[in-house]
């Protein structure tokens, strides 16, 4: 989940948050203090950017080791090395509009 503290951090703003609450905010430098509106607008923006990649982060934990898949190499071959990765990314396709 994204947070205010990402969304800050991501436009470049210090401030302290508590419990992700936008009312408890402690604006480092309050000339860089923002909305609540802005803020929000920028969670949406990083949440829909992070959901985008879940297809990517399931890839990335059903590889098999760099070791496994070096020993893949040797024994299997480079085909047969490439059909056991081609049978993760099949499991974990890749969204159309990405």
């Amino acid at each position: 989940m994204i947070t205010l503290i990402d969304a800050l951090n991501d436009l470049g703003i210090s401030a302290v948050v508590t419990n992700n609450d936008f009312n408890t905010i402690v604006w480092t430098n309050p000339e860089e203090a923002v909305s609540k509106e802005t803020l929000d607008a920028k969670v949406a923006e990083l949440q829909a950017a992070y959901d985008s990649k879940a297809y990517a982060r399931a890839r990335a934990e059903s590889y098999p080791s760099w070791q496994t898949q070096m020993d893949q190499l040797f024994h299997l071959g480079y085909d047969g090395w490439k059909a056991e990765i081609k049978k993760v990314k099949d499991a974990n396709p890749k969204p159309e509009s990405t």
